[in-house]
């Protein structure tokens, strides 16, 4: 085995990693489908308040489809070797920085579960580029 192969395998293996975690924790979006006051996971309603939406119905569905079930799709598609998983990849690695990103403009001071991520959607972006340039 090369060292280009085995770099190669280790960046996948670290970015299907962080597409796991990152889809774990958008499975949580059902709690905001079961119970959309946000009570159950205890978030206030007033996060919401710059917001043109009353309840956590759409976030939950948007943590569950876009990290639930998009990360598990870009693992299934970087395990098959499609050219289009990098690319994807790079595009959740952005949509994540850039909803963390609303979140702390929203409601301010950030909190270390946004620091972290932070840290996971540019982990995910800068891994998915690198197999993107290494070629998948």
């Amino acid at each position: 085995m090369n060292p280009q192969s085995n770099s190669l395998r280790i960046i996948k293996t670290l970015l299907i990693i962080l597409l796991v975690f990152l889809s774990l924790s958008g499975l949580f979006g059902i709690l905001f489908l079961i119970d959309p006051s946000g009570e159950l996971v205890e978030m206030p309603l007033s996060h919401l308040d710059k917001l043109p939406i009353n309840n956590f119905f759409l976030p939950g569905l948007y943590l569950l489809i876009v990290y639930g079930i998009g990360s598990l799709i870009i693992v299934y598609g970087i395990l098959r070797q499609f050219s289009w998983a990098p690319v994807a990849g790079l595009l959740l690695g952005l949509v994540l920085i850039g909803w963390v990103v609303g979140q702390i403009i929203l409601w301010g001071e950030p909190a270390m579960l946004q620091y972290i991520y932070l840290t996971v959607g540019a982990g995910i972006f800068l891994l998915s580029l690198i197999i993107r340039n290494m070629g998948i």
